[in-house]
């Protein structure tokens, strides 16, 4: 248990940090490529559909901490990096497609960290049934 668990916590931070990479770390490459190319994919049409406006803690604060800061790296950069646009609706972007992008990039956040609870109940042990238990099925 304790050797899972000295794997689990790097892997599920790696996870966190870029999407896929916990799985890639636990030897599970179908399962990181597919969670990496999901959340990347979302992320990138978020923010081209939204002109760069999706990422916005200012205005959608909510949106932020509980979607958007969990797609990991990609969402960092844009933010802390300053690639993020103010979202001036009508001049820059429509509401349409800054409302679409914001979603986009929520619902990335949001399957990151699907698959971190996914890395952690594949990675944990199965249950240890007792021998009545067995002899009795």
């Amino acid at each position: 248990m304790a050797a899972t668990r000295n794997r689990l916590t790097p892997a599920i931070l790696a996870g966190f940090a870029v999407p896929g990479l916990g799985h890639l770390l636990l030897k599970r490459k179908g399962h990181g490529t597919l969670f990496a190319i999901c959340v990347y994919g979302l992320f990138a049409a978020g923010m081209i559909m939204s002109g760069m406006t999706a990422i916005d803690p200012e205005h959608h604060p909510v949106y932020w901490w509980l979607a958007q800061f969990a797609a990991g790296i990609p969402a960092w950069v844009v933010h802390w990096g300053g690639l993020a646009k103010e979202p001036l609706i009508g001049e820059t972007v429509s509401i349409g497609g800054q409302m679409y992008g914001l979603t986009y990039v929520c619902v990335a956040g949001l399957i990151n960290l699907l698959s971190l609870i996914e890395l952690a109940r594949h990675s944990s042990p199965a249950p240890e049934t007792s021998s009545t238990e067995g002899a009795k099925a």
